[in-house]
């Protein structure tokens, strides 16, 4: 067979696979299994030859192949773009965006350059890095505080636009790593990274209010990043349609309440009724009447713990 024979450089040749394929050569089935299984080995090669070839093999007027030809290589870019978006490659993306029957002319902007990409990635790496950290159960305050203080050393938190692209980057990877799992594996696998997320911004908010103006400066941080979960969570609900999942995002939102209202108890204390209060207003963006699929866990969100019994009990004169 064509792939198996050929070398490196012949193997990747767009036109030549066309002809192959259009004069009954190469077999279509095998192809797509092969390309599909280099993909998820995540042969980046691979995978941007697949893109192109799909493209001309499929969305041209003389098409030499029908999109059911490469379904296993859709599928693996239909998970690629849930669980590392902003990792994809932009010829990638636009072919998605394609198969869609979407517009790409209004989205061009947003399918990023090759630099976005590698800020993409460098943002990952660092992200990793804590991930790791955190992930070790000797890790403790300290080690987490002198994490967050060297990202802000080295320009990652220190400025508004960059630090939101960091966050916004990780964000949806963080949720994406919860479509990788079957249901059968163990929760705290499951929910390892969007864990170290919620610390994450835990750790921030707490930092942020250490050298740089005290509690105010936190509870404006902690609304910043709320607004941004809320922002992805909009583009992830529409994006995915009937294949959002709740859970990551429950997750997310109550792992923080508890790591700010019991696991750093002492920090936030003074602040509670203030963090609270931002949390109401995100509940109150999230009800059910504009997001129907998340009304479980807005149910269960609204009866946390650290949510509705720590409200009844605020003074009559601190009611958010």
């Amino acid at each position: 067979m064509f792939l198996y024979m050929a070398n490196m450089q012949q193997k990747y040749n767009v036109p030549v696979t066309i002809s192959l394929i259009q004069a009954g050569i190469l077999n279509t089935s095998e192809l797509d299994e092969r390309l599909s299984r280099l993909m998820r080995e995540g042969n980046k090669l691979a995978t941007l030859f697949t893109a192109n070839l799909i493209r001309e093999a499929v969305l041209t007027p003389n098409p030499a192949a029908e999109r059911i030809d490469f379904q296993a290589c859709l599928s693996v870019i239909d998970s690629m773009m849930r669980e590392v978006a902003p990792l994809v490659p932009k010829t990638v993306k636009k072919l998605w965006l394609d198969l869609r029957e979407e517009k790409t002319d209004s989205v061009d902007a947003d399918l990023g350059s090759d630099d976005d990409l590698k800020l993409n990635e460098s943002y990952v790496k660092v992200f990793a890095e804590w991930v790791t950290l955190v992930s070790n159960p000797t890790t403790r305050r300290a080690h987490r505080l002198a994490f967050v203080h060297q990202m802000h050393a080295q320009g990652i938190l220190g400025d508004d636009v960059i630090s939101t692209a960091f966050y916004r980057v990780n964000l949806q990877m963080a949720i994406g790593s919860y479509y990788k799992f079957s249901p059968a594996t163990p929760s705290n696998e499951i929910y390892r990274v969007i864990d170290a997320l919620a610390f994450l911004f835990t750790s921030v908010v707490e930092f942020n209010g250490g050298e740089h103006g005290g509690d105010h400066v936190r509870v404006l941080y902690f609304s910043k990043l709320l607004s941004l979960i809320l922002l992805v969570f909009m583009d992830l609900h529409e994006e995915f349609g009937d294949q959002f999942q709740q859970k990551p995002f429950f997750r997310l939102l109550s792992t923080m309440l508890t790591s700010m209202l019991r696991d750093s108890e002492e920090t936030f204390a003074p602040i509670e009724f203030e963090v609270l209060a931002v949390f109401g207003e995100a509940l109150h963006v999230l009800e059910p009447n504009y997001f129907p699929d998340f009304t479980f866990s807005w149910w269960a969100l609204v009866s946390h713990q650290y949510f509705m019994p720590r409200l009844l009990l605020l003074p009559d004169n601190k009611v958010p």
